[in-house]
């Protein structure tokens, strides 16, 4: 029945994954805290934090994650949760 669930489920599941080091270089304690409620609460979201993601380049400068493959950054926390939140409900 959980397979069939899973092939019928209208609602489109999204694995978000962080870099540890972006984390730590761009957002606040408070910022995580918004992500947690905001985003990372929602069943249809798996997320998974990585020490390194080989993007470096790009890791520097701007907060950073990767939504099913997908780059996505944004020039503050802020901006990312809304484009995080846009992509994952659509």
């Amino acid at each position: 029945m959980k397979i069939l669930k899973t092939l019928f489920s209208k609602t489109k599941n999204y694995d978000v994954h962080f870099c540890v080091k972006n984390i730590d270089q761009f957002f606040s304690e408070e910022e995580l805290a918004r992500y947690s409620s905001a985003l990372l609460s929602k069943k249809n979201v798996h997320f998974q934090e990585y020490h390194c993601q080989n993007k470096c380049e790009e890791c520097r400068v701007n907060p950073y994650a990767l939504v099913n493959g997908k780059f996505i950054k944004a020039d503050s926390p802020d901006d990312l949760l809304k484009k995080l939140l846009q992509k994952v409900e659509g």
